[in-house]
């Protein structure tokens, strides 16, 4: 029994009998916004992009900013830096296509999507991640899985590379972790692997392919084989025991400072935490429900929780991410 009630504050029904993805929800400043109101961005497999700002208590219609149908089923949402302009745009996912578009604010009363360019895609998307891989300063880039285990890497009009993953068998959940460069993905074997970017493009410049033997270790860094072609393997990997739903990045603990953050995987019946560094599970908790997703937000310094688990550092300022259902 808890003595917290979540209460409804505002509400939106997305279109008749649409389905929905948990990669499918985004919340930016999509239109640059000077004043900074964030807004619920939704994208449905019927191809219906949808931008929203609530304003007050409950729906109406003035909140709706756009509501228009994009050629294909949507996979994925994700706001970053996808130009050289500095500005946030929205990239999506479509199983064949990977769009990015700009949002401008359009009579003051409703948005207007701005194609800047698109990626059609070799194989059939599963998911996506984006940061600053390779440690570049003012942009995000982005990392496509699919459903054939290949990675696929754009930066920004570029096609950089695409790697294979090893010992692959369906695609799992994925997270870039920006403090140690690593690609995150979750695996059908029950695993969670980790990945540096800068060892992913360095075998794809050789035209090595990733090894699909053994060779996991703390130096990532690869090794030969007897051909004298570059072998990617593993920073680091972890066995959860369980299918992985969801995967985030975020401080759970207070005692975190800098950029460090954790690694939050939701599995079918249990939240583990594991650090981004080497891997180690540092937290877990068995749910009493079945999860579907999970979602981090900020908390001041000091609040329930602390280094326990309940909660932890936080990005900017202080604040904390705790993770919840």
């Amino acid at each position: 029994m808890s003595l917290f009630k979540a209460r409804e504050w505002w509400q939106a029904k997305c279109g008749h009998e649409e389905e929905y993805d948990t990669n499918c929800l985004c919340i930016a400043n999509i239109d640059n916004d000077p004043a900074g109101y964030l807004k619920l961005i939704t994208g449905s497999f019927q191809g219906f992009l949808r931008i929203y700002l609530p304003r007050r208590r409950d729906f109406r219609p003035e909140d709706l900013l756009l509501e228009t149908e994009l050629e294909s089923c949507i996979l994925g949402l994700a706001a970053g830096r996808f130009t050289t302009a500095g500005s946030i745009q929205l990239a999506v996912l479509h199983p064949r296509k990977l769009v990015v578009y700009s949002v401008q604010a359009h009579g003051g009363s409703f948005l207007q999507l701005h194609r800047h360019y698109e990626h059609w895609l070799e194989h059939t998307a599963a998911n996506m991640t984006i940061g600053p891989f390779g440690g570049v300063q003012g942009s995000d880039f982005i990392c496509v899985q699919s459903y054939d285990g290949q990675l696929s890497f754009f930066e920004h009009e570029v096609v950089a590379f695409s790697r294979h993953l090893p010992r692959f068998l369906v695609p799992g959940p994925m997270v870039y972790a920006e403090a140690s460069d690593l690609i995150v993905v979750a695996t059908a074997s029950f695993e969670i692997e980790a990945f540096k970017y800068k060892v992913l493009a360095a075998a794809a410049a050789s035209g090595a392919g990733i090894s699909q033997g053994a060779g996991y270790g703390p130096s990532g860094g690869g090794a030969s084989d007897i051909s004298g072609a570059k072998k990617v393997v593993a920073e680091w990997r972890t066995i959860i025991g369980e299918a992985a739903v969801d995967i985030k990045m975020g401080r759970f603990f207070q005692s975190h400072v800098g950029s460090l953050q954790d690694i939050v995987i939701l599995g079918e019946h249990t939240v583990f935490v594991l650090t981004a560094s080497v891997g180690q599970v540092v937290f877990q908790r068995r749910l009493e429900f079945h999860p579907a997703a999970a979602c981090l937000y900020s908390m001041p310094s000091g609040g329930v929780g602390g280094g326990s688990g309940g909660g932890g550092g936080g990005g900017g300022g202080g604040d904390d991410d705790e993770v919840v259902r």
